[in-house]
């Protein structure tokens, strides 16, 4: 059984539905896992000529490509990463391997973050996988995103399926938002084993943001009885390769300043402790998607 779920602050719409036969536009196969989203700006029905071309009509296979271990080429590898290259865009994906086991691996783009996932067991011995992340998007112009499930098959080999796609509008000029709407897929299989039946869930989400673009960054460092102990602002284009607090610094304040659409200015201002590790810098690509830098700061512990 497949679900889509839309929390919406803007209206999607939805490609066809998904059917049983894997030779027919919009199909994936009954046992095939949900294993998680693609994002993109790009149709992927209407690719440009000389571009990837799907293996059954509407269907992408995922390269496998092997994460070497810590003694290098050679060695066992610690997982696999799955990738579709050429297509443009960005994934999110909880994948398992072998397929179907609780090894799972979390593989997100950098377009994504606040990136999470997670398996819960019931007393009844179900079990439901979830993977979940947000995207930023800058719409300097009128923006169609889209969004892709992706599926995990028996033998691990993965694939990105058109058919089965949500778009939505989003305007130029939209207002900023920080949680504007989400995309969200579950599929539920029933697992035998030894005559006894179990299910198991497999939820995908996508977060929506609209964003502003971050233009300069002030950062004040402070100890524990708040007391600024320092003060520093960088333009986005010129942040340190990594934030150096002062001794005795407790926790960060950091203000990113932006202009959102109608030229107001928007500053955000967010606490980081000890515990983080980075901070968040957004930068906005053509296609209207934000990639994000992540800042890491070094502590002095």
């Amino acid at each position: 059984m497949l679900g889509v779920g839309l929390l919406l602050g803007l209206t999607g719409c939805e490609f066809p539905k998904f059917g049983a036969d894997p030779a027919t536009p919009g199909a994936e196969v009954s046992d095939d896992r949900l294993v998680g989203l693609f994002v993109t700006t790009t149709d992927l029905l209407f690719l440009e000529p000389g571009g990837p071309t799907p293996t059954v009509r509407d269907r992408f296979e995922a390269d496998r490509v092997e994460i070497p271990g810590n003694g290098g080429p050679g060695s066992d590898p610690v997982g696999y990463d799955y990738q579709f290259p050429g297509l443009p865009g960005y994934r999110l994906m909880l994948v398992s391997e072998p397929a179907g086991s609780h090894t799972t691996y979390t593989q997100a783009d950098d377009a994504l973050y606040d990136v999470h996932s997670g398996e819960v067991d019931d007393e009844n011995g179900s079990t439901t996988f979830t993977v979940e992340g947000t995207v930023g998007v800058y719409p300097g112009h009128d923006i169609l995103l889209n969004t892709y499930p992706i599926y995990q098959r028996s033998d691990d080999s993965v694939y990105l399926l058109v058919g089965g796609g949500v778009v939505f509008p989003i305007a130029a000029g939209a207002a900023y938002q920080d949680h504007a709407f989400a995309s969200s897929l579950d599929k539920t299989l029933t697992i035998t084993v030894d005559g006894k039946s179990t299910s198991e869930k497999h939820v995908a989400i996508v977060n929506v943001s609209i964003v502003a673009i971050t233009e300069s960054v002030a950062v004040a460092y402070m100890d524990a009885q708040s007391n600024r102990l320092d003060r520093r602002e960088y333009k986005a284009d010129a942040l340190p390769a990594t934030l150096v607090p002062p001794a005795g610094t407790a926790y960060l304040v950091v203000e990113s300043l932006s202009h959102d659409q109608s030229g107001k200015v928007h500053i955000d201002r967010r606490v980081y402790a000890d515990t983080d590790e980075n901070v968040r810098v957004f930068h906005a690509q053509p296609d209207g998607i934000c990639t994000n830098t992540q800042i890491p700061i070094g502590w002095v512990r």
